[in-house]
């Protein structure tokens, strides 16, 4: 019997795991010896799309270990487990790691950067990250107005508070 290639096994771990068969998933995952960055980017992206943020992060580091070269789709997958987790210590080392193999430009990562920063209430990092980028996009735009809309609603929020405490 004919082995299937990468990119079809891929398509077959992403519709078991949009499906919730995580574990189907990963015995279609399982039966090639070597696995591809695509293949591991499948499994680690359904674990996150079914809240396996845990198992996600424990795949990536596995697939670390077995020296598989991780790629743009691989890092932005697991910056959004991380940001799922609210572990932003993971958020910057993986901002760093980014950087490091060179993806950090891509605006797919970028936007996830920025997205996290916001999250955490760090817009001064999500701006200055925002400057140090190469090229915008709409995707990048869209995700700064988010930063600046948060912050605005912050401080109108702050602004109702201090009313609300001198009529009381």
């Amino acid at each position: 019997m004919k082995e299937q290639d990468d990119f079809s096994l891929s398509a077959l771990i992403s519709a078991y795991a949009s499906c919730g068969r995580m574990t189907d998933a990963r015995r279609i995952f399982d039966r090639k010896i070597d696995p591809c960055v695509v293949l591991w980017n499948s499994l680690i992206s359904g674990h996150v799309l079914n809240n396996k943020e845990i198992e996600a992060l424990a795949l990536f580091n596995k697939m670390q270990e077995k020296g598989v070269q991780q790629d743009f789709s691989s890092i932005a997958v697991v910056l959004s487990a991380c940001s799922n987790l609210c572990i932003f210590e993971h958020v910057k080392q993986m901002h760093g790691h980014a950087h490091k193999v060179g993806v950090i430009h891509d605006v797919i990562i970028a936007s996830t950067l920025i997205d996290a920063y916001s999250k955490y209430g760090m817009p001064n990092d999500a701006c200055k990250f925002f400057s140090e980028l190469r090229a915008y996009d709409t995707i990048l735009l869209n995700s700064m107005m988010t930063v600046y809309s948060v912050v605005e609603e912050l401080k109108m929020q702050s602004s109702f508070s201090r009313q609300c405490q001198i009529k009381a």
